[in-house]
């Protein structure tokens, strides 16, 4: 197969021939099973199925109590009224008022926000987690980042329930946090 020819218009490639080496085995993630081939084109092979394990198990189990929370959090932010305050006069005044920070949003446009973006960063966690605890446990449980990191972020929603929140968020941050530490001691 010819190597392709250069688009000399392209904001991208300039006048120098885009060069493409032999693809290699992708060995990890959503891409397992694409390798080149000898005609050069892609071709797909399922990719072996995850080993399960207690830990990833548990870790999944983790991540799902996150992902659920984060969920539930998100649609009270945009549906109901759970998430506002008691006192409608308030939420008036949220309304009207800026932020000192800024005059181009409204306190209660922050809030709101403030809260979907709480939500997608806790749907991400799960997201994460839940994935590589299924899908990919081998890149989880052997790199001691992605471990720590997600370590870290259970205290961290632990505290911020315990300090910040209410009883049901800190019972879930909890119980995550109980599920993943699990995970840790028994895979090691």
């Amino acid at each position: 197969m010819p190597a392709p020819t250069p688009n000399p218009q392209s904001p991208c490639c300039g006048s120098r021939p885009l060069l493409l080496g032999p693809v290699r085995p992708v060995t990890w993630g959503l891409l397992t099973g694409l390798s080149g081939s000898g005609g050069g084109g892609l071709q797909f092979s399922p990719p072996p199925p995850p080993s399960w394990t207690v830990s990833s198990a548990l870790v999944a189990a983790s991540a799902l109590i996150l992902f659920l929370l984060g969920l539930f959090h998100l649609v009270f932010t945009f549906r109901g009224s759970k998430l506002h305050p008691r006192d409608p006069d308030l939420q008036q005044r949220m309304a009207q008022d800026c932020l000192r920070l800024t005059s181009q949003t409204s306190v209660w446009r922050a809030w709101i926000g403030f809260n979907a973006s709480h939500s997608l960063g806790i749907l991400l966690f799960g997201s994460v987690y839940g994935y590589l605890a299924v899908c990919s446990p081998g890149i989880l449980f052997q790199s001691p980042f992605l471990l720590l990191l997600g370590f870290l972020t259970l205290c961290a929603y632990a505290f911020l329930s315990w300090r910040y929140w209410f009883s049901i968020p800190l019972r879930g941050s909890l119980l995550a946090l109980l599920f993943y530490v699990l995970a840790l001691v028994v895979g090691t």
